[in-house]
């Protein structure tokens, strides 16, 4: 990590989601922070027709407040995933902060300044902080959370989170239901009056100091997609580093956007998710994993059950795929060394 030149770093990966960066650097040429800033883009699209070009994207701060001091694209060789991309940028990040965006997301007045003034209060004990997300219609999104467990993990790949009005049963719960509940969907609590802390927040909007990449390293990227800021935050946790969730800062984020909008993307990024959910417990709770990848086969098994009955081929073969990656166990038992490979090199 080079120096701190500048108090700043935004750092933002696209792919194939042009119109969606252009709301993000709008509302960042807006609502600029009050601090010198940077901002720099991974391109995971580069070399396609969906590449960024770099006059558009220098244009959208042309009317700008306070401009940043410099904006850069970084041409990824391929889609090299979130986490990859992420790590490209902090490699050439000269800020004090790192504001992680994602290209979908529009910041409002003082979203940036709020998350940096807290930062700078909590000082040397701070991992992250995240504001809270509402969707496009202003309805509260989900955005902070604790950390997976077998539970959590059985009731979310069930559907039971999607099945139950959660935000509604939790909203002044108390008791033992909403002491348990509210362990395993913490981001459906009710909003607090101040920032708390949480075991983690969404990357989607995430401001953490550089010092912390000094201290546990950057982001895992052996999460191709999903998962990376929650390992993050597990790693923060085991330093000693502290995690927040900030409501007085707002940001409005489009849900699905920066993820690809084909078949083929939508059918990669559900095995993304199962590959990430797999390694989150290969490297944070190894015992647990023969566990949690007999789950993951049956839900994808599942799957498969139900696009059969309906007859719906491209369903089919997404769902063989999931089947085949939850039951390749010596695939997995592979990534759980290289996990602890790379615990072991970030000590």
């Amino acid at each position: 990590m080079p120096d701190f030149a500048i108090e700043l770093s935004v750092v933002i990966v696209h792919y194939r989601c042009a119109e969606a960066i252009a709301r993000c650097l709008e509302s960042l040429a807006a609502f600029p922070p009050e601090a010198p800033w940077e901002v720099l883009i991974t391109d995971n699209s580069a070399g396609t027709s969906h590449a960024l070009e770099r006059h558009g994207i220098e244009g959208a701060f042309s009317a700008s407040p306070a401009p940043p001091l410099k904006v850069e694209i970084l041409a990824a060789e391929r889609n090299v995933g979130f986490a990859a991309g992420v790590n490209l940028a902090i490699g050439e990040a000269r800020g004090r902060f790192l504001l992680l965006l994602n290209p979908d997301l529009v910041v409002r007045e003082h979203t940036i300044d709020y998350l940096l003034r807290f930062a700078r209060e909590r000082g040397d004990g701070l991992g992250a902080v995240g504001p809270r997300l509402l969707y496009p219609d202003g309805t509260l999104q989900p955005s902070r959370g604790t950390f997976p467990t077998l539970r959590s993990t059985l009731m979310h790949l069930s559907g039971v989170r999607r099945l139950l009005p959660l935000d509604r049963l939790l909203a002044g719960r108390g008791g033992v239901f909403g002491a348990t509940l509210g362990r395993y969907w913490a981001q459906l609590a009710p909003l607090p009056a101040a920032p708390e802390c949480v075991d983690y927040t969404t990357g989607a909007a995430l401001l953490v100091p550089a010092a912390v990449i000094d201290r546990i390293g950057a982001l895992d990227s052996g999460f191709f997609l999903f998962y990376e800021e929650i390992d993050w935050a597990k790693r923060m946790d085991e330093a000693g580093l502290a995690r927040f969730f900030h409501p007085g800062a707002v940001a409005i984020h489009t849900v699905g956007e920066s993820s690809g909008a084909t078949d083929e993307d939508r059918a990669r990024v559900a095995i993304e998710r199962l590959r990430s959910m797999l390694r989150y417990f290969a490297k944070h709770s190894p015992a647990l994993l023969p566990l949690v990848r007999a789950v993951v086969a049956a839900t994808a098994l599942g799957r498969l059950a139900a696009a059969a009955a309906r007859r719906d081929r491209l369903a089919i073969g997404d769902g063989w795929k999931l089947v085949r990656e939850s039951t390749r166990w010596r695939h997995i038992r592979a990534r759980n060394r290289a996990a602890e490979d790379d615990r072991a090199a970030s000590r």
